[in-house]
């Protein structure tokens, strides 16, 4: 990570002139979703965060499944397609060039590369902050993207150096998820997730983040989110009685917390995704259905 440190001194132009990221995707479940058999013209890196899809990069046949990082070189004849029992999500970041002074080994290999990441959930926040920059054509949301992408190669830089969570963290991480799971629309204390496990709030706090990559209370949040997505998506419930059913006791907090994390109003939210959406808004796949630029 201290090695990407010196790009803070270089001029932003400059360093667009030796990596350049084209723009991010995002596939969310798509029925019949495919690619066809093509010569890729850039670097992609594909991170898988829900089910399962099949690959052919060069001829080799691969499945790639839920937390899998995979690295696609310029050059790869690439096709890919749906699993026949399972759709799946996925984000794609399309890139040139490199970093002077800093590689990582597979990225200079001409042969495609599958890093598995965990946790996820990091890598995921990263991959979709890139994706609300693609969206927005505008020179700084570029130049956010491209911070994005450096931030992301220290995280996997840091990720692949780093020494394997020991089995009984692993253990405690997965009770406290499980908990918060059950009982995300509830408040609850860090006191009472140290209890479950037997440990003090300051190591319960840090075992978590260390785990998981975020604390208790965001994983908490991003439960919650998750839901009011769902239920602004597929149910005619108004915003205060979703934030209620979340546990919210002000609407108005729902509402800027909501924002903060998805980048939309939970009202905008829910017109976006409805089905008088505009039809541009969609956007499928490696490759994006609508022109760049």
């Amino acid at each position: 990570m201290l090695r990407l440190l010196y790009i803070l001194t270089l001029d932003l132009k400059e360093l667009s002139c030796v990596l350049t990221v084209m723009n991010t995707t995002f596939d969310d479940f798509t029925p019949c979703w495919r690619n066809r058999l093509v010569q890729v013209e850039s670097n992609i890196f594909v991170l898988i965060t829900a089910g399962r899809l099949h690959y052919r990069l060069n001829g080799e046949p691969y499945t790639a499944q839920k937390g899998d990082l995979l690295f696609i070189p310029k050059g790869t004849l690439r096709e890919a397609y749906n699993a026949a029992d399972t759709l799946h999500q996925k984000y794609a970041v399309f890139f040139s060039g490199t970093l002077p002074g800093f590689e990582l080994p597979f990225l200079i290999r001409s042969r495609y590369h599958v890093q598995s990441v965990e946790p996820l959930d990091p890598f995921k926040a990263c991959f979709h902050s890139m994706y609300r920059c693609s969206l927005d054509r505008s020179e700084g949301s570029r130049i956010m993207q491209l911070g994005l992408f450096i931030q992301f190669l220290g995280m996997l830089d840091r990720r692949l150096k780093a020494p394997p969570l020991p089995k009984r963290k692993k253990i405690f991480a997965a009770h406290i998820e499980d908990y918060i799971t059950a009982h995300y629309r509830e408040s609850i204390p860090l006191a009472q997730l140290a209890r479950l496990i037997g440990r003090s709030p300051n190591y319960t706090l840090a075992l978590f983040k260390e785990a998981t990559g975020v604390t208790p209370l965001d994983f908490q949040i991003r439960l919650r989110l998750k839901a009011a997505k769902d239920l602004l998506e597929n149910t005619s419930m108004s915003v205060s009685a979703i934030a209620d059913e979340l546990g919210y006791c002000d609407s108005s907090y729902f509402n800027k917390a909501f924002t903060r994390h998805v980048g939309l109003s939970p009202a905008a939210f829910r017109a976006r995704v409805s089905p008088g959406a505009e039809p541009g808004e969609s956007w499928h796949g490696d490759e994006m259905h609508r022109p760049w630029g």
